[in-house]
């Protein structure tokens, strides 16, 4: 795993981290993903500014987890550092500037984990990106841990079974991300798509 750091991306300096063929852009001020490029160079967020309150653009990032800004790509809301770095693991910790919310990113070969360590109230964890670059809602699909499989045109309400896991596909790059949510509960797991962009 390599750290590079001041590197801007999308009008904000951030983190530039390599790990085993994927390349995270984690924009510091903001504590959140602005990018996330496979080996392929098609960029799974593709956090735009412009336009700033369009899902082909500001909408995007992850985790985005409150509104004002929490964690989202764009925003000033925070500080980052590195805690941690060595050669299969960087660890980043995020707390906004009002001392409400903080999260530690972990970074390893092949995936990252996000742990929200302090919440200044309750929230949510997205994915608001493109699979596979561009989003194509007649052959990107995801599947859902019970093995329901949904094209990405379909819109999803429900809270997902015991193992809380979903993973978003787009077959012409033959790839996937998975996204786990580690412990269960009975909270509603939605998907939508907000346009064809």
């Amino acid at each position: 795993v390599t750290l590079t750091d001041n590197v801007s991306d999308e009008g904000q300096l951030s983190y530039r981290i390599g790990a085993a063929g994927s390349t995270y852009y984690f924009q510091k001020q903001a504590g959140g993903l602005s990018s996330l490029v496979d080996a392929s160079n098609n960029d799974w967020i593709n956090f735009h500014p412009t336009p700033w309150t369009s899902a082909g653009g500001g909408y995007r990032g992850i985790p985005n987890v409150y509104a004002n800004g929490i964690f989202h790509p764009g925003w000033t809301t925070g500080t980052s550092s590195i805690v941690s770095q060595g050669p299969l693991k960087i660890r980043v910790r995020s707390v906004t500037n009002n001392g409400l919310w903080e999260s530690l990113w972990d970074f390893y070969p092949g995936y990252a984990t996000n742990t929200i360590v302090k919440a200044g109230g309750t929230y949510w964890w997205l994915y608001e990106g493109t699979p596979g670059g561009s989003l194509d809602q007649n052959t990107d699909f995801m599947v859902r841990s019970d093995n329901r499989k949904t094209m990405l045109s379909v819109r999803t309400n429900d809270d997902i079974p015991t193992d809380e896991w979903v993973y978003f596909s787009d077959p012409n790059v033959n790839r996937s991300l998975f996204v786990s949510h580690h412990e269960d509960d009975s909270l509603i797991d939605e998907y939508h798509p907000m346009t064809d962009t």
